[in-house]
């Protein structure tokens, strides 16, 4: 989304930093913005989300919504100004004809023409008049644009609303989900496996403007042992059968209307870019993808102008048993926009644990990852994000994690992908116990590659598949529905 000109997420995700629920905006803009439009756009669903973008600029986050909400909302006015502009012309015309035949006076046509002058003026200033009236109406709540019967939102195609449009759009009560279904063929082992990798519903009830109360519930299938889904689980099944999970769940107070938030709860840490790509190494390897990886804690999100950031106090996961595996520190981001679809940002994380769960070692570890990150759009259909971390971890020396990637919308909804990886995760001293010897990505730098293609050919659908060239190549292949 940063070459449509958004550079923060508050204004599509109902989690300030981004992922998983969608706001009625983000709902309605992921069609404008992502979809593939078969045979074209059809005038009057490109007016339907000019509406909606309107509504949604006279809402309670008006000061944090992304700039694109607003130049939406002024080539609006601008059609408004223009329509204004040329009736006052024709206006002109005939009032002096008019005046010459009945044998007006000077003073009257003039009269006359000032008029029409003054309405061609009046339909100029619309987007600035109503702008402060945004302001000043800041204070409300968004969804009173979006449950009443003759708002903009009243026309919303079904197919951009929640849940398949079966759901009335309402600010106040956010309901979604993701449903992602997977197929993995390794080379290495010729072995092909289908699966459900997600599947989550969402959900956000708004209280009194300010207050929200947010979670997901999910299941979940992995082996005994795995390191995926295990740290979201609610239910105790260790087999290899199906758990409830809970990835999300938290308590947030708004203020500053709507611009900053305080949350409690189980939360994605806020640390780099925010991706769906759980394996890649910078998500995995700083451990905060957003896959089974939340904490529990606090965090305080703030968000300006050109600048956002947020940081979370950690408690520790609370799903994870025993006690000594539950990390305690902190992490956060700063993120800076220095163009209209350019930012960079800076990361930083740190915690503690009794026992170390990776390593399976009995022993008090503290870890660390500490980076920088950019997202930047070279054109309107060229996008690169980057990351670079360094990590440390008690009894380790220090390692290294990054990755580059560009993507290229070559038609409508249909986005090439290229990404490149690199790994250190840090060599235990002396080899460990064990006294193992230097691998790739442990005392040693591994290279990855992903190449692949991503379609949104559908409304609240996309299909993605990649050739991810590690030591262990494979092709993944995902369907994925968001609701």
């Amino acid at each position: 989304m940063i070459k449509h000109g958004y550079t923060n997420c508050v204004g599509c995700h109902a989690d300030p930093s981004g992922g998983e629920l969608l706001t009625i905006y983000g709902h309605a803009i992921s069609w404008e913005a992502l979809s593939t439009k078969w045979g074209g756009q059809p005038a009057e669903a490109r007016a339907e989300q000019r509406r909606v973008a309107r509504a949604i600029s006279r809402a309670a986050h008006l000061k944090s919504a992304p700039k694109a909400i607003a130049a939406e909302k002024v080539e609006l006015d601008d059609d408004a100004a223009a329509s204004g502009k040329a009736g006052a012309a024709a206006a002109k015309p005939e009032a002096k004809a008019k005046a010459k035949a009945e044998g007006e006076e000077e003073g009257e046509a003039a009269a006359e023409s000032e008029s029409a002058a003054s309405e061609e003026k009046a339909s100029e200033e619309s987007a600035e008049e109503e702008g402060a009236s945004a302001e000043s109406e800041s204070s409300s709540d968004s969804s009173s644009s979006g449950s009443s019967d003759d708002s903009p939102f009243a026309g919303m195609s079904k197919i951009t609303g929640p849940l398949f449009g079966l759901l009335k759009p309402n600010d106040n009560l956010l309901l979604g989900g993701s449903m992602r279904l997977a197929t993995i063929h390794k080379f290495a082992t010729s072995e092909t496996k289908a699966f459900p990798m997600q599947l989550d519903l969402y959900g956000q009830l708004r209280l009194f403007k300010v207050l929200r109360i947010a979670g997901s519930v999910g299941a979940a299938k992995v082996p005994a042992g795995s390191q995926l889904a295990r740290p979201a689980q609610v239910t105790t099944n260790q087999e290899d059968g199906y758990n409830l999970i809970s990835r999300t769940h938290w308590v947030g107070f708004d203020f500053g209307n709507g611009a900053h938030t305080v949350r409690a709860g189980r939360l994605q840490l806020p640390y780099g870019l925010r991706m769906s790509e759980h394996t890649m190494w910078v998500r995995d390897k700083t451990q905060t993808n957003r896959e089974s990886q939340q904490q529990h804690g606090v965090t305080l999100y703030m968000g300006f102008d050109k600048l956002r950031f947020e940081v979370m106090g950690i408690l520790g996961n609370y799903q994870e048993n025993p006690d000594k595996f539950r990390q305690r520190g902190y992490s956060g981001y700063v993120e800076l926009a220095v163009a209209d679809r350019a930012t960079v940002g800076f990361s930083s994380l740190w915690t503690e644990a009794k026992a170390d769960s990776v390593y399976n070692e009995n022993l008090t570890t503290d870890r660390s990852a500490n980076g920088v990150f950019a997202r930047a759009a070279a054109s309107k259909a060229v996008v690169f994000l980057a990351e670079a971390d360094l990590l440390t971890r008690s009894r380790h020396e220090i390692g290294y994690v990054g990755f580059l990637q560009v993507d290229t919308e070559v038609l409508s909804g249909l986005h090439l992908l290229a990404a490149g990886e690199v790994l250190d995760a840090g060599y235990q001293k002396n080899g460990g116990p064990n006294h193992l010897p230097r691998t790739a990505g442990q005392g040693s730098a591994a290279f990855g590659g992903w190449f692949g293609a991503q379609w949104f050919f559908l409304p609240h659908f996309d299909f993605r598949v990649d050739a991810i060239v590690r030591t262990d190549t494979m092709i993944l292949a995902q369907l994925h529905s968001y609701l």
